[in-house]
């Protein structure tokens, strides 16, 4: 398409539907099936998604229609969630005003309370049968405990609200394709995006902290946290030696506040100012305030060095402004005597 003055919109349409055809298949092969965010911009009879939802449901997609009709013309947001590997796995947003988790059996304490339904994009409501807390191990060994949880069993989604976080205290940090919640001064939690939407990975440990079950990353992160954060090398090394036993250490994300708290002050060179000639390279510096005041009421002293013949000239100041016209009558006298 590139290279040509003028676009038909059968063209932009095939280009389109091509690329998105191409995501699909590489979402298919990834077994990752979080999220589809599609716009277009088409006849409403040739929508395919409106003929595909009257026609037949597919999974659970819900079809939003933004706006209405402009000369026969619509624009469609279809977000398709997917049943398969929703397990263990968290969607945040804005758009919630709780969290939902869809399973009965993994709440930690939980109580049968009707409190209303939950409406979704297509205008249908689900039941909220109950409310609870639920506990997540986070990867990385973390674990993290979410109260006020509804309980909404036709939402085959974890859904984790921003509205939940600000009333626990938190503050949300998202920069570089990654969300940080943090609490005072430590960081709760991590989460990174993937096809525009924000994923936790963390599976629910209702019993205790200690039924965890660690896998290989998650072994990794304990080890480096217990280390005093050493890095992955030494990990390696230490691995090689064979002091974790049987645990396996694996790759590991970079993370700033490890290099930020183990970074030093580079130390400052011995600056060598030369000078070859007379009043070629000269040093000012202002002093004060001092905590007793002269007589005459100056509060500050202004020092003129010469580096090649060392000669000083001492002024005094009672305004620190005032330095700079010194040196200008400093300047003057100087030019008009050489």
């Amino acid at each position: 398409m590139y290279g040509k003055d003028s676009l038909a919109l059968e063209e932009v349409q095939n280009t389109l539907m091509s690329k998105e055809l191409k995501r699909k298949l590489e979402l298919q092969e990834e077994g990752v099936g979080d999220g589809l965010l599609i716009r277009a911009t088409h006849l409403r009879k040739d929508c395919p998604v409106l003929r595909n939802y009257n026609s037949k449901k597919v999974g659970n997609a819900d079809v939003v229609l933004d706006g209405e009709d402009t000369d026969g013309y619509v624009s469609a947001s279809v977000l398709t969630i997917s049943k398969n590997g929703s397990k263990g796995v968290w969607i945040i947003d804005s758009g919630y005003s709780f969290d939902i988790y869809p399973n009965r059996s993994q709440f930690l304490s939980y109580a049968t309370i009707k409190i209303g339904t939950v409406k979704l994009g297509d205008s249908r409501t689900c039941p909220i049968l109950g409310i609870g807390t639920v506990m997540l191990n986070l990867d990385g060994g973390n674990v993290t405990k979410l109260r006020h949880v509804r309980h909404v069993p036709d939402i085959k989604r974890n859904l984790m609200s921003f509205a939940m976080m600000d009333q626990d205290g938190c503050s949300v940090k998202v920069e570089n394709g990654m969300l940080k919640v943090i609490k005072g001064s430590t960081t709760v939690m991590t989460r990174v995006t993937r096809n525009g939407i924000y994923i936790l990975n963390g599976s629910s440990a209702k019993n205790h902290v200690n039924a965890t079950i660690l896998d290989k990353n998650r072994s990794t992160m304990i080890w480096h946290k217990r280390l005093g954060h050493i890095s992955h090398g030494c990990l390696k090394y230490l691995r090689k030696k064979g002091v974790f036993g049987k645990e396996q250490i694996t790759d590991m994300d970079l993370f700033e506040q490890c290099v930020l708290r183990k970074s030093t002050k580079i130390k400052f060179g011995i600056g060598k100012c030369t000078s070859s000639n007379k009043l070629d390279y000269l040093h000012l510096d202002v002093w004060g305030l001092p905590r007793t005041l002269s007589r005459g009421g100056p509060r500050y002293f202004l020092t003129i060095i010469d580096v090649y013949t060392r000669y000083v000239w001492i002024h005094i100041l009672k305004n620190k402004y005032d330095a700079f016209n010194k040196f200008k009558e400093l300047r003057g006298m100087l030019e008009t005597q050489t």
